[in-house]
C-alpha cells in the first residue's frame, strides 16, 4: 500500500517558494535581481551618466528612450531634446570599467527596433561583462 503525502499547502508558502525559485534560477542563470541593485533613475544627458559611470554605489542605470530626427536620444517626454543618443549610451556604459546593469525604458516604439538592433551587436559585450538589461516599453497610449 501506497503512504499518502499531503500537498495542502498556505498561499504564502506558495508565494515564497515562487520568489525562491526565481532567486534559484536568477542565481544559476547570474542574473541579477533588479529589486538588489543601486539604481539611478533618468539618466538622460551626458553629464548625469558619467557621474553614474563614476560612481562606485551605482550598480544599475535607468534611462529613457525617444526617438528624434531618425535616431533614439536618451530623454523623458515631453523633452524631445538631448545631448546624448542611444549609441553613444551604449558606448559608454560597455566601455566603463565598472559594469553597470541597464533598464532601458521606451517611450516610443519607433525607437524600440534600432536599438534591439545596436544591442544585438554588442551582445558579445554585454555577455562577456555580464552585464543585465532590463527593457520597458510604455509605447501604447493609456486612457490618460
Amino acid at each position: 500500500m501506497r503512504a499518502r503525502m499531503s500537498s495542502v499547502s498556505t498561499e504564502a508558502e506558495v508565494a515564497g517558494g515562487v520568489a525562491a525559485a526565481a532567486d534559484s534560477a536568477a542565481d544559476n542563470l547570474q542574473h541579477p535581481r533588479a529589486s538588489k541593485q543601486t539604481w539611478v533613475h533618468s539618466c538622460c544627458n551626458d553629464a548625469k551618466l558619467k557621474a553614474a559611470l563614476r560612481n562606485d554605489a551605482i550598480t544599475a542605470i535607468e534611462a529613457d528612450i525617444v526617438y528624434v530626427n531618425d535616431q533614439p536620444i536618451m530623454a523623458h517626454p515631453p523633452k524631445r531634446t538631448s545631448d546624448l543618443t542611444f549609441r553613444s549610451f551604449l558606448d559608454q556604459t560597455l566601455s566603463a570599467p565598472q559594469v553597470k546593469h541597464l533598464k532601458l525604458d521606451f517611450k516610443e516604439l519607433r525607437a524600440v527596433e534600432p536599438c534591439l538592433a545596436m544591442l544585438a551587436e554588442r551582445a558579445p559585450e554585454l555577455s562577456a561583462r555580464r552585464q543585465a538589461i532590463w527593457l520597458n516599453a510604455d509605447v501604447i497610449p493609456g486612457p490618460n
